[in-house]
């Protein structure tokens, strides 16, 4: 269980991408069934709510996709308690956003994308020093190139975190920078701006040899470059 514990609290505030084990995916199970009783007792237990709805998104980013929305609605009856957890609100965004991208009824995708990207910019507003918020927005929207909007908004978190680096260093390590710096020299190609995609991907590629943002670096500047 301090597996468990240690995935919920990272789940908190940082940023993790990883693959869940068996074992831990077992014991979160367990978790999420022992939350599910508490807050069927009490469904203004806030703290509960929002573990459980930490527990569902651990699930679904493993590839449990059913999971989706029992963290859309966890988080949702979470805000109704807490509507000042700017964490919680991003994170709701976030799965909205997700939950549009697997609809295939263009109506409905369209409406979670927006309702999605209109939840996590409230979060911005409120709270716009907060690293995680900054991060989960600016990665959200960036998988959705295909609006010119997003591409900004990753834009501007991104760039929002690198140039406060300094204080944002306590949640982050050098692979961040790397990540963000070959996201925006993407975002940048998109806009055509060329001068600026290269100054970030070039960082990577002049200073960064062993990371994993390197080659892709060194590929998409060699595709744009005339």
């Amino acid at each position: 269980m301090k597996k468990l514990h240690m995935i919920i609290f990272l789940l908190l505030g940082t940023i993790i991408s990883f693959a869940v084990n068996p074992e831990d995916i077992y014991d979160l199970k367990a978790k999420i069934r022992d939350l599910e009783v508490t807050v069927s007792k009490n469904p203004k237990d806030a703290t509960a709510l929002y573990q459980l709805a930490l527990s569902y998104e651990v699930l679904s980013e493993n590839g449990d996709e059913k999971y989706l929305e029992n963290t859309r609605i966890n988080f949702q009856n979470y805000l109704k308690l807490d509507p000042y957890n700017s964490v919680a609100r991003v994170k709701y965004g976030k799965s909205l956003v997700m939950s549009g991208q697997k609809n295939w009824f263009l109506p409905a995708k369209m409406w979670f994308i927006m309702s999605g990207t209109s939840e996590m910019t409230k979060a911005a507003e409120v709270d716009p020093e907060n690293f995680n918020v900054r991060y989960i927005r600016g990665s959200t929207c960036f998988e959705l190139t295909e609006y010119s909007f997003c591409i900004q908004t990753a834009i501007t978190d991104f760039e929002y975190i690198l140039y406060n680096k300094e204080l944002f260093r306590p949640y982050f390590d050098s692979e961040t920078i790397n990540e963000l710096n070959y996201k925006l020299g993407y975002c940048y190609i998109f806009t055509k701006n060329y001068e600026k995609a290269f100054l970030y991907l070039d960082d990577v590629i002049n200073n960064h040899p062993y990371s994993i943002y390197y080659s892709p670096s060194i590929a998409l500047r060699r595709k744009y470059t005339k």
